[in-house]
Order: structure tokens, then C-alpha cells, then sequence
């Protein structure tokens, strides 16, 4: 019994370690969320359509009645 736990704890530890070293070459500080945020966005590419169904979202938003107003009309 005593053997299996040294086992099983051994080849976790050999887990956690080969974890850290693949982890540890891509690690990256950040001085702020913002930077990281900047990083993450430069990273990644959003897909055409993606980005126009956004755009066309933002422009229909900005057209519309603002919510407080629509609110106290009714009162």
C-alpha cells in the first residue's frame, strides 16, 4: 500500500514539474491588467464578420433612446 502512494506521489511530482517547465518559458510580467489586456489583444485577430456584426451592433446602439428615458416617459 505504502509502495503505490510513494509511486503515485513520485510520478505526480515528476508531473508537476515537467508542468512548470513548459509553463515557465512562455511566462510573461505584466505591470498592469491594462498591458495585459494590450498584449491579449494584440495576439489575437478577430474574424471579419465578427467585427462588422460588432460594429453595426455599436451603431445601432448609439441611435437608439437612452434606457433612463424610456423609463420616465412612462411615469
Amino acid at each position: 500500500m505504502k509502495e503505490e502512494f510513494k509511486k503515485k506521489l513520485n510520478e505526480e511530482h515528476k508531473y508537476e514539474g515537467a508542468l512548470k517547465e513548459s509553463t515557465s518559458s512562455s511566462e510573461r510580467k505584466f505591470d498592469s491588467v491594462e498591458d495585459l489586456l494590450r498584449y491579449d489583444a494584440n495576439q489575437i485577430s478577430v474574424p471579419e464578420q465578427v467585427e462588422n456584426k460588432i460594429k453595426k451592433s455599436i451603431a445601432e446602439e448609439k441611435s437608439k433612446i437612452p434606457f433612463w428615458k424610456r423609463w420616465f416617459k412612462k411615469f
